[in-house]
């Protein structure tokens, strides 16, 4: 950026592609500096995945931000951070801010994904769970390989068995559509109130 920003974890921005193409994409760093970054999947022949890629380094574009309410609010109650696909970005962004808060709350960070490859930034993840107190990383994978360690299907199937001890909990939901529509759906049918809920759903 031309200067440094102040934003939310958790929060996005509207990208100018030109030409009357725009994007939403989350910030996965941390505010209050000069630089922002987004973590996108090329989706071959989308328009705007591949004007993205066409880009080249040096490239100008105009951003607008901060946009969206889903950041971590100040609370004594557990944190649970759902994330699918490209999901990633806004949820990684929020445990960067817990970690650096040195935050005592117990938090939950659970991430599914189609295959391992897909769990970007998992290391990222793991590294950070182990600066907080109180923190677990759980991964899903519908299409699991050999030795997988974590759960065999859906971000549902990960998170249903842990709802038990999230009860007051706050989630935080990102992802495509049909993921966040599916944990939305989990979380009110188990009693969670809908001001414990917040989510960015991409379409």
């Amino acid at each position: 950026m031309d200067r440094p920003v102040a934003f939310h974890e958790g929060q996005h921005a509207v990208v100018d592609l030109g030409d009357g193409l725009r994007r939403c994409y989350s910030m996965s760093n941390r505010p209050d500096s000069a630089e922002i970054e987004f973590i996108m999947k090329r989706y071959a022949g989308r328009v705007g995945s591949e004007a993205v890629s066409a880009l080249s380094p040096g490239a100008q574009i105009f951003v607008e931000m901060p946009y969206g309410d889903m950041w971590i609010r100040q609370s004594d109650a557990p944190v649970c951070l759902v994330a699918g696909g490209t999901g990633i970005a806004p949820i990684l962004g929020m445990l960067r801010r817990l970690a650096a808060d040195h935050d005592t709350r117990p938090v939950r960070v659970v991430y599914g994904a189609n295959v391992r490859d897909e769990l970007v930034c998992w290391q990222d993840l793991a590294e950070l769970v182990l600066e907080l107190p109180d923190a677990e990383l759980v991964g899903a994978l519908t299409t699991a390989h050999d030795g997988w360690l974590g759960v065999k299907g859906l971000v549902t199937h990960a998170l249903e068995p842990m709802l038990a001890g999230l009860v007051d909990a706050d989630f935080y939901v990102a992802g495509p559509p049909v993921m966040t529509n599916a944990v939305t759906g989990l979380l009110k049918g188990a009693g969670v109130q809908l001001d414990r809920i917040r989510f960015d759903s991409f379409g």
